[in-house]
């Protein structure tokens, strides 16, 4: 759960860099050999898949499950927004709160298409705060199941069951 409150944190600092330059209306014309992209409509493309990839993360610190697989889920759910569905590392059964292109692929489109823009500085830095973030999340679904290997094995199976019973009981 420190992990899911720390990527949290830099999920939001995130949007912080990215509504600089969305929430001042970009109106810059896209490159001319992709006429199909623009970068008002990349940046705010870009917005929702970090909110998706928050959301995500915000509705695991609700959760009250004795096994591994909803706090999973839910990062796998935000990675998927910050990497988009084009990503080798998808995996569509966790959800699909994002797009194909991802938080990083319209932040890439947007630094790459950024000029001498007075935005492309900020794009550049919630870029690298995005992989950091995609890395924090990867070492957040390690740790979950290091936790959950380390915890059952302390116990036997029937302990196990005694503990989830338990924390059920708590959790009522």
């Amino acid at each position: 759960m420190v992990a899911s409150l720390s990527q949290a944190r830099a999920l939001l600092s995130i949007v912080g860099a990215i509504g600089m330059f969305a929430a001042a209306g970009l109106v810059a014309s896209a490159a001319a050999d992709t006429p199909s992209h623009n970068p008002h409509q990349e940046a705010q493309q870009g917005l929702v898949d970090i909110d998706a990839a928050i959301s995500a993360l915000s509705a695991a610190s609700n959760v009250t499950a004795h096994d591994a697989g909803p706090y999973l889920q839910s990062a796998q759910r935000a990675a998927n927004a910050i990497v988009g569905s084009d990503a080798p590392d998808y995996q569509g059964a966790a959800g699909e709160p994002g797009d194909r292109a991802g938080a990083i692929g319209h932040l890439s489109w947007l630094s790459a298409h950024a000029g001498a823009s007075v935005w492309g500085p900020a794009v550049q830095g919630a870029l690298v705060n995005l992989r950091v973030a995609e890395g924090h999340l990867a070492e957040a679904k390690k740790a979950v199941l290091e936790h959950e290997r380390w915890l059952k094995g302390r116990f036997t199976p029937r302990e196990v069951d005694r503990l989830i019973e338990f924390l059920a009981r708590i959790h009522e």
